[in-house]
């Protein structure tokens, strides 16, 4: 009986030992850092595509102050309100449509700053609630973000990934 026990703790010892020093057991348990090439590469590109979309903010930014400038050029002039019926706007719409660029001008700089941010931590594979966020934030800009959101959320959403980022 004793000799069949040993057999067995020996073989068990052997297997455990053979699977520990597998590729699949390193990329799973051993070395979490690890991760399937499939999923890397999405990684990779969601990140390419994260810093894609910062730059489209950025750019969203630039236009919003173009417009901003053409719109205080315009409603500065006087010879441009002289004609109007009733006499110029009155001062609170300029002061309202101020705010209304400063906080257009607020968003598309935290979001370009959240998508740089979240494809830094795509390609360090960390903080991945973070990238969560910015992914469900991206879900709004339809069509490009839409698409750019659900596929982060996708690709994190893996268990692979999970456990590339430690959280499985």
């Amino acid at each position: 009986m004793g000799g069949l026990f040993t057999s067995r703790v020996t073989f068990v010892r052997r297997n455990v030992i053979l699977w520990k020093n597998s590729p699949r057991s390193q990329m799973t348990e051993t070395n979490p850092n690890l991760l399937d090439p499939k999923d890397a590469e999405h990684l990779k590109l969601l990140a390419i595509f994260h810093y894609v979309a910062a730059g489209l903010a950025f750019a969203g930014l630039a236009f919003m102050f173009i417009h901003f400038l053409f719109f205080k050029m315009m409603m500065s002039d006087p010879a441009m309100l002289s004609g109007a019926k009733g006499g110029p706007p009155p001062q609170a719409i300029f002061t309202f449509m101020k705010v209304v660029y400063a906080g257009m001008g607020l968003f598309f700089v935290a979001y370009a700053v959240g998508n740089l941010l979240s494809a830094k931590y795509l390609k360090q594979r960390r903080h991945r609630m973070f990238s969560y966020v910015m992914a469900a934030l991206n879900c709004l800009h339809i069509p490009i973000g839409t698409t750019l959101g659900v596929f982060t959320i996708i690709v994190l959403s893996r268990d692979s990934v999970l456990k590339a980022y430690g959280d499985a």
